[in-house]
């Protein structure tokens, strides 16, 4: 399977494991003395590869519009407009 078909259909790695770590713990899994940082962590992992999914996604819709020759491309200059306004105050130039 193609790198991007894996990014995009859901998470693997260690946001993979986490997520089937949680139908572990349900079902009374090891080290229940541990739970809230797992849980934690698990949450974590998993949003991070929600992202990545999301990020990927949104990439290929952006790459695939591209020429083959990109010299002269015009860039996306209201993306990073919104980048910049998400940059917190104290982080500006």
């Amino acid at each position: 399977m193609p790198r991007g078909d894996r990014v995009r259909s859901g998470p693997s790695g260690a946001a993979g494991r986490a997520g089937r770590g949680a139908f572990k713990h349900l079902a009374g899994g090891p080290f229940p003395d541990r739970m809230p940082q797992l849980i934690l962590t698990a949450q974590f992992l998993t949003d991070i590869g929600d992202l990545v999914s999301h990020w990927a996604r949104r990439a290929e819709q952006v790459v695939t519009s591209w020429p083959d020759e990109m010299t002269g491309m015009e860039p996306d200059l209201a993306t990073l407009r919104a980048i910049a306004k998400r940059t917190p105050r104290r982080e500006r130039l």
